[in-house]
């Protein structure tokens, strides 16, 4: 990263070898630097290698630079709800991977993730989309009903 300005403010995300804050390291200047380093969003980010983070995976919404000790998917089927389903899922296989045995391309082609299936036997990519937002929107009730609960004391 000694490449790359650190953002005082706004800026694009940089992303490494953690599954801490989305893979979040910091943010760095979007300048004429690093414009070829810019990735675009709405993809899965696969980690290779990290500190305890090895065979994790990250949804990434936003555009982004990215160190090495990731790589990305990106398919059609892709959007924030079925690819933050798909990485909880996805997360599920993370054991057979660690320092010793680093996710490749060619493993990753090769891992099996197990999805919600429609009656044709093909992912379930409405179903995946309206639990994960169903999820989200009960964690966001919870937490409300926590902050009214600690202001009214």
């Amino acid at each position: 990263m000694n490449h790359l300005r650190k953002a005082q403010q706004g800026g694009v995300e940089y992303i490494g070898a953690t599954n801490r804050n989305d893979g979040v390291l910091c943010f760095v200047e979007k300048d004429s630097r690093n414009e070829g380093m810019v990735q675009e969003g709405n993809c899965i980010g696969f980690i290779r290698n990290g500190d305890g983070s090895a065979g994790y995976a990250i949804y990434r919404a936003r555009e982004f630079v990215s160190t090495s000790d990731v790589m990305y998917g990106y398919a059609d089927w892709l959007n924030e709800s079925t690819g933050r389903f798909f990485i909880v899922a996805q997360d599920m296989i993370k054991a057979k991977y660690s320092h010793g045995h680093k996710r490749s391309a060619e493993r990753l082609a090769n891992d099996r993730v197990m999805l919600p299936a429609d009656k044709y036997g093909s992912p379930d990519w409405a179903f995946m989309g309206r639990y994960e937002k169903k999820q989200r929107l009960g964690k966001l009730i919870t937490a409300k009903k926590c902050l009214c609960k600690q202001l009214s004391e």
